[in-house]
């Protein structure tokens, strides 16, 4: 996504967040919520000099640029989210013991993560074996466990009452059509309800990853957003909202072809 949105004359970044990535955290005292803020806070004054940013937040991503806009608005001058999750319930807090356990045996075992990985994509043999590992390496690094552990203990982000906020500046929203990570039949709606200001752009062939599933179509919406120009694509979502209006029984009726 990153060389596209460079040859769109975009100026962009992909900072390392503490705790997620490859950062080395073994001189940190927290990689908890406001450790992530005020480091993002921090490339934002010392890289981009305090200019006004677009924030681009995928899943739990947007989460993220939601808490730093809610804490920081005048960093924030407009914000794109693909997928996001902020309608989405964060995991409970867990004891120690449970947490070290899920991250041993469950988010820290690779046939899981490959797993999560297939379901992430639409086309589930575009998700090559060589990428499954690449997306595993930041498991290999000192203190993932242990970062990890913490993020599961804190509760993670609850930012879905925030959101109304985002009414001040402009916003982009990408769907992957067969996201079945975050399914649009349950989210969208809800963020349509809580931001009805937001632009939204289907991305067709697409699953929970447009920036990695379909590059040049988010590349292009995004820099046509940044830019203030006309962002292609389908806008459409009056199917989901109706079937978000639909009963639990009619929903079940729907689904098995009686109505």
């Amino acid at each position: 996504l990153l060389p596209l949105l460079e040859e769109a004359g975009i100026e962009a970044y992909a900072p390392c967040i503490l705790g997620w990535g490859f950062t080395d955290t073994s001189n940190v005292r927290s990689v908890g919520i406001a450790a992530k803020r005020a480091q993002l806070l921090a490339f934002w004054k010392t890289v981009l000099g305090g200019r006004p940013m677009t924030l681009i937040g995928a899943s739990l991503g947007a989460c993220m640029a939601v808490d730093v806009f809610a804490h920081k608005p005048e960093a924030v001058q407009s914000m794109a989210m693909l997928a996001p999750g902020m309608f989405t319930d964060p995991p409970p807090p867990v004891p120690d013991f449970v947490a070290r356990f899920l991250i041993g045996n469950v988010l820290g075992s690779p046939d899981v993560r490959a797993a999560i990985a297939k379901q992430a994509y639409h086309q589930k043999e575009k998700q090559t074996e060589d990428a499954i590992r690449v997306g595993q390496l930041h498991v290999l690094r000192p203190k993932w466990a242990d970062d990890s552990t913490e993020w599961l203990q804190s509760g993670g982000y609850s930012v879905q009452d925030l959101v109304p906020s985002l009414s001040d500046i402009p916003c982009l929203t990408l769907w992957g059509r067969k996201d079945e990570v975050i399914p649009a039949e349950g989210a969208l709606p809800k963020l349509l309800d809580a931001l009805p200001s937001v632009t939204f752009r289907w991305v067709d062939a697409s699953g929970h990853t447009p920036h990695l599933e379909q590059p040049k179509v988010t590349a292009e919406a995004i820099a046509a957003f940044v830019k203030g120009e006309t962002i292609a694509g389908c806008s459409d979502v009056s199917e989901v909202v109706e079937a978000a209006r639909r009963s639990p029984v009619e929903r079940l009726l729907s689904a098995v072809g009686f109505a």
